[in-house]
């Protein structure tokens, strides 16, 4: 019986992440799109390290939680990562 009222109260709960995860999505991949029109304008897929801190820097400061700065500087760092891929 526990079970059926967890995964009652479970369910809106996951639906509302499912969307989120969705809007996400298409966040990173307007993101995405940005940094390859700046890798055309900058002629280059070279990372710039002075720039990542600088965004780094901007997202501690906005960080409100519940994530860490840590979790905040991983996810990021990802997307660092993968740009010279775009």
């Amino acid at each position: 019986m526990k079970r059926d009222a967890q995964s009652e109260s479970l369910e809106p709960l996951r639906a509302a992440m499912d969307e989120m995860d969705g809007r996400l999505l298409e966040l990173l991949c307007e993101r995405g799109r940005l940094v390859q029109r700046i890798q055309r304008v900058r002629d280059s897929k070279a990372r710039v390290p002075q720039r990542e801190a600088e965004i780094l820097a901007r997202l501690f400061r906005l960080n409100t939680g519940p994530y860490s700065d840590e979790t905040v500087r991983r996810v990021w760092q990802a997307l660092f990562e993968g740009a010279p891929e775009l």
